[in-house]
């Protein structure tokens, strides 16, 4: 049998009490944890004026990507912190990598975020 040589920081871990994720305290206000769930966005691309593909940084948010979909905000915020520590270590050998620079650029939204309306 495997043991799990991980351990969960204490600040990731859950409160004893209320069985809470402490990380979602720290993000986000109480009444968001009744959401439906959660979406990892990206930026959408365009053509730059030099005609190669560019991301739209400005875009509004519902024109954003829809990367994924997560049941909890944690969930959520543990693949984005991922592709963010991925695409750092592109943008170190190649700091023109658009693809790189705009999935520093991505972000954990709710399902149900007004901004997400057209």
């Amino acid at each position: 049998m495997k043991s799990s040589s991980t351990a969960t920081p204490a600040h990731l871990g859950r409160d004893p009490l209320l069985g809470r994720s402490l990380l979602l305290d720290r993000l986000l206000p109480l009444g968001c944890y009744l959401l439906l769930g959660w979406f990892l966005m990206v930026p959408p691309t365009g053509v730059a004026p030099d005609g190669r593909r560019a991301f739209i940084f400005s875009a509004p948010l519902s024109q954003w990507y829809r990367w994924d979909f997560y049941d909890t905000a944690e969930e959520c915020w543990y693949v984005d912190r991922d592709l963010f520590l991925r695409s750092e270590s592109v943008l170190r050998i190649d700091p023109l990598n658009d693809a790189a620079n705009a999935y520093l650029e991505a972000q954990c939204v709710p399902t149900d975020d007004p901004r997400l309306a057209n």
